[in-house]
C-alpha cells in the first residue's frame, strides 16, 4: 500500500525540501571572529597602516605620528561565515619597513596572510622603522 501525504504551508519548510519554497525561515551561516591586529613600532614612519581582508573589503588602520614613544596597536574584529577562506593583505605609508604576519594566520607573500575561517583566528601585521 502507497501513503500519499501533501505537504502544506510551514511543513515544506520543515521537511527539507530543496530548495526550500520562498517564505521558508533560512538559518543564517555560523560565523567565525577573525581579530586584526596592527602593530606599530617606535621610528616608523607617521602615516597610515592597514590590513585589508577579501572577500569583503574590511579593514584596520592604524594611524601613528611617527613619534609615539611605545608600539601603537589597533585591534579590530571582523566576523565571516564559517569555513570561508580569508587573504589579509597589509600596507603602510613609504619607508615603513613590514616586519611580519604572526599568529593563527599563514604568511604567502611580501604583505599577505591566509586564514582559513574554520574557528576563531588572530592575525597581527607588525611594522617597524
Amino acid at each position: 500500500a502507497q501513503a500519499i501525504v501533501t505537504l502544506q504551508g510551514s511543513d515544506m519548510c520543515t521537511w527539507g525540501v530543496s530548495p526550500p519554497p520562498s517564505g521558508c525561515p533560512t538559518t543564517p551561516a555560523s560565523q567565525e571572529e577573525l581579530t586584526v591586529r596592527v602593530a606599530v613600532f617606535p621610528g616608523a614612519p607617521a602615516g597610515s597602516y592597514t590590513v585589508t581582508t577579501a572577500p569583503g573589503g574590511g579593514a584596520c588602520t592604524n594611524t601613528t605620528s611617527g613619534s609615539e614613544p611605545n608600539p601603537v596597536i589597533e585591534t579590530c574584529t571582523i566576523d565571516f561565515d564559517t569555513g570561508t577562506p580569508i587573504v589579509l593583505t597589509t600596507t603602510g605609508p613609504a619607508g615603513a619597513v613590514f616586519a611580519g604576519w604572526s599568529g593563527t594566520c599563514a604568511p604567502v607573500g611580501p604583505n599577505q596572510a591566509n586564514a582559513q575561517m574554520d574557528g576563531p583566528r588572530d592575525c597581527t601585521a607588525t611594522w617597524g622603522p
